[in-house]
């Protein structure tokens, strides 16, 4: 039934698939090469910014990626950018949370928009929970602009 049972005795050589400490060394090497690679990546991104939060017990990282003010939508979780633009009707199709956490209090300018599928995503992104009320408006508001979008 199984593969092995029907491959002669000598089809599998173990030598051949034997893994060296140089081989192991040479993996670790590029997945470190590639995590500063992403790490530098994502400090050159202007709109991508991270901070620690206790959830329980642990310290946790939140990684988010905020939108422009003028530009495409991006999604605040995987920095995917949209097709569609800030400040248009598509907007109501996301949920929007503007982020002034990290900034100076008179400063009005710079606050960050940060875009979600549902406030479901938002509540999981940022450990926290919404009023269903909030979520209520939500669903009403994207319905609204979907039924637009199709006229």
């Amino acid at each position: 039934m199984y593969a092995e049972e029907y491959l002669p005795n000598d089809a599998i050589n173990d030598d051949d698939i034997s893994v060296t400490i140089d081989d192991l060394s040479t993996i670790n090497s590029d997945i470190i090469e590639e995590l500063r690679m992403l790490k530098a990546y994502k400090k050159a991104d202007s709109n991508y910014y991270s901070f620690k939060t206790r959830v329980g017990e642990d310290l946790v990282k939140i990684e988010v990626y905020a939108s422009p003010n003028t530009g495409k939508i991006r999604h605040a979780i995987s920095g995917f950018k949209t097709h569609d633009m800030v400040s248009s009707a598509s907007e109501d199709l996301y949920f929007t949370v503007v982020d002034s956490s990290c900034l100076a209090k008179r400063d009005t300018n710079n606050r960050r928009k940060l875009y979600y599928n549902n406030p479901e995503e938002y509540e999981r992104h940022f450990n926290t929970k919404l009023s269903q009320d909030i979520k209520q408006r939500w669903v009403e508001k994207s319905l609204n602009a979907r039924m637009k979008r199709r006229k």
